[in-house]
């Protein structure tokens, strides 16, 4: 009975979706350098609308764990600031 149950879960069992890195991550990634504010990423990137970064640019690369806080318990924190995970390291 467990084989039949493991072998029904094997069917199921989905590969994990990867993340497209599109051309927004990509720059991101190339702008950020150590341990940056949002207005320096921006700033790094030519950037003036917040929303649109936010959107376009900061929610994918976290998502995808290419990119973290550095304080995650505050994330409005104003000392908030963002560096690129060992994931997000090796595409650089």
């Amino acid at each position: 009975m467990l084989q039949i149950i493991h072998d029904a879960l094997l069917e199921n069992n989905t590969p994990e979706v990867s993340h497209e890195v599109t051309p927004e991550v990509k720059r991101f990634i190339s702008a950020i350098n150590g341990e940056m504010s949002k207005h320096d990423i921006m700033l790094a990137l030519g950037l003036k609308d917040e929303k649109n970064f936010r959107e376009r640019y900061l929610k994918p690369v976290i998502n995808a764990g290419l990119c973290e806080m550095t304080r995650p318990d505050a994330p409005n924190s104003r000392l908030q600031k963002y560096r690129l995970t060992e994931s997000g390291r090796r595409l650089k």
